[in-house]
C-alpha cells in the first residue's frame, strides 16, 4: 500500500506541538547514529571542512542546533513535508545559528534534487514513509559531492511487532478486519537496497537498532504513537476501521497474556542506522 503524502502531511502537522515530548526512540535513534559517525568515522578536522548540510525530513528542528555546533563551518537547509514542523523549527533555533539556516516545506521523493551539492545529507526515522525508497535513495546519493555522507536512520519491520502479532491473533479469532498500522519494510530489503550501492563503489554501513519499551496500557500506548504522527496514511485504509471500545479491550487482553508484565506492556521499536560515504562521482 501506497502513503498518501497529503495525509502524512496532516498527521505530522497536526501533531508538531507534542512530537519532541513523545519520541524519546527518535531521539535516542539519532543519538545513537550521529555519535557514532562523529566518534568513529570522521575525525575533528574534517568536521570543520563540511560546507553544505542537508536535513532531510527535519522535523520541528530538534536537531538542528546539534549538526551546526558540532559542523562549525557548514550552512544548513531542513526540509519537510509538514508545514507546521517547520514553523516549529523556525521558532526554537537560535539567533546563534539563524543565519547559517534555510527551511523549505517540500516532499522529498517530489523535490528536484541537485547533483553533487552537500557534503552530507541526515536523515533520521524519515524513509520508511517513501513509497519509493530505492529511486529516492539513488536521487540522494547523486545530490552528495564526492566523498561526502548519507547518513539515517528507518524504522524496520520488527517495530511493533507485539502489537502487530496481538491484532493478528484476534482478527483470527472474531474474524474481522483491524488494521495493524503501516507496513514496514524488513531490515533485508532495505540491506538489498543499500547493496546496489556497495555493488556501485560507495562504503555503506549498517547496524541494527532494537529497544523496547514500556507502556501502562494499550491506549496510553496508541496515543503516543497517534502523537508522533505514526500512524497509516495508507491511500486505501482507514488506521481506526474496527477499532470499537470492545476490539480495543480484545486486543489488549491478547497483548497482556503474551507481552505484559507488572508494569504494563511492552513495545519493540526495531531500526536500521546506515552510513553512506560517496567513492564515486555520478
Amino acid at each position: 500500500m501506497r502513503n498518501d503524502k497529503q495525509i502524512l502531511s496532516k498527521h505530522f502537522s497536526k501533531y508538531a506541538t507534542t512530537y519532541d515530548e513523545v519520541a524519546t526512540v527518535q531521539h535516542r535513534l539519532q543519538a545513537a547514529l550521529w555519535d557514532r559517525w562523529i566518534g568513529e568515522m570522521i575525525d575533528e578536522e574534517s568536521t570543520r571542512k563540511i560546507k553544505d548540510v542537508l536535513d532531510l525530513g527535519c522535523g520541528p528542528g530538534t536537531h538542528a542546533a546539534k549538526i551546526l555546533g558540532a559542523l562549525p563551518s557548514s550552512l544548513y537547509v531542513g526540509i519537510d513535508i509538514s508545514e507546521n514542523m517547520l514553523l516549529h523549527a523556525k521558532e526554537r533555533i537560535g539567533e546563534e545559528f539563524s543565519r547559517r539556516v534555510r527551511w523549505e516545506q517540500v516532499d522529498a521523493e517530489q523535490w528536484n534534487w541537485p547533483v553533487e551539492r552537500f557534503d552530507v545529507i541526515h536523515s533520521n526515522a524519515v524513509m520508511q514513509w517513501f513509497n519509493d525508497p530505492d529511486a529516492a535513495i539513488i536521487s540522494i546519493v547523486d545530490a552528495i559531492q564526492l566523498n561526502g555522507w548519507f547518513i539515517g536512520t528507518v524504522f524496520t519491520q520488527g517495530t511493533f511487532k507485539e502489537l502487530k502479532q496481538a491484532i493478528s491473533d484476534v482478527n483470527s479469532l472474531q474474524q474481522i478486519t483491524l488494521s495493524s498500522g503501516p507496513i514496514l519494510r524488513s531490515v533485508a530489503a532495505w540491506n538489498e537496497s543499500f547493496d546496489v550501492l556497495r555493488g556501485m563503489g560507495h562504503v555503506v554501513q549498517t547496524e541494527i537498532f532494537c529497544e523496547q519499551q514500556m507502556y501502562a496500557d494499550l491506549r496510553g500506548m496508541l496515543k503516543q504513537i497517534q502523537q508522533m504522527g505514526a500512524t497509516d496514511a495508507s491511500e486505501e485504509v482507514d488506521a481506526l476501521t474496527g477499532w470499537t471500545p470492545k476490539r480495543m479491550r480484545q486486543v489488549e487482553d491478547v497483548y497482556r497474556r503474551e507481552h505484559g508484565t507488572n508494569d504494563g506492556i511492552r513495545a519493540t521499536y526495531e531500526a536500521l542506522c546506515f552510513w553512506i560515504q560517496k567513492r564515486i562521482e555520478t
